[in-house]
């Protein structure tokens, strides 16, 4: 993840939100697409052997100041139910 500092540091302004983000990676196809079921690891075999670089430009996107860790921390508790009450929304 130290790539996705470095990318983070040369960019301005504020980053994204998670919830935002999310969809944003959820469209890249490339990326959303990047772990198969069959890799033992998801994120070695997968992300990072296929879709290094979509990986990197979406996580230097995600930004905490330390002065928004409680901010930031309630932001990835809502993504995160956000996303599970999605998944039952999904035409099964």
């Amino acid at each position: 993840m130290l790539r996705a500092e470095k990318i983070a540091r040369q960019s301005t302004g504020k980053g994204k939100n998670m919830v935002d983000l999310l969809d944003v990676i959820r469209a890249d196809k490339k990326l959303s697409t990047a772990a198969h079921w069959d890799d033992s690891n998801k994120i070695r075999d997968g992300i990072l052997a296929r879709a290094p670089d979509e990986m990197f430009k979406y996580a230097s996107q995600w930004r905490v100041g330390a002065d928004e860790l409680v901010e930031k921390t309630a932001e990835m508790t809502n993504a995160a139910s956000e996303s599970a009450k999605s998944q039952h929304l999904r035409p099964k």
